[in-house]
């Protein structure tokens, strides 16, 4: 019988494996992923914040500054870890950017601009 251990084990090295054939392509969805669950979290702490002090307090314009100012509060203390995650990945994305970008410039002696340019021309590629 396998373990819950054992599988979330098998489950990581499978994403480890999946990242290296990548070659790192999956950095942008890891962001978007990060940053949609960190998003959708601190709105839900804020649409609750809000149920519950409007049931307390009535509606006013002083209940919508308290809810933002209480779930902004909430959310730095309670939402810690999703927080980190989305700044790992995207200090993960800007590295391995960065690294490519002074790779190709010392490759091809290019400017920032040029590589841009570059840049700019592969995801309008892709794109279409």
């Amino acid at each position: 019988m396998i373990t819950g251990a054992e599988l979330h084990d098998h489950d990581q090295d499978r994403a480890g494996a999946v990242r290296e054939r990548s070659g790192g392509g999956d950095t942008l969805r890891t962001v978007h992923l990060a940053l949609i669950k960190y998003t959708v979290m601190r709105l839900v702490l804020f649409v609750v914040v809000l149920i519950v002090l409007g049931l307390i307090m009535g509606r006013s314009v002083m209940w919508l500054f308290l809810s933002a100012v209480i779930s902004l509060a909430l959310s730095y203390l309670f939402l810690r870890k999703p927080r980190e995650q989305l700044a790992v990945a995207l200090t993960e994305r800007t590295g391995r950017r960065l690294d490519r970008k002074a790779a190709e410039r010392e490759a091809g002696r290019l400017s920032d601009d040029e590589l841009e340019d570059q840049e700019a021309e592969a995801l309008r590629a892709k794109e279409s």
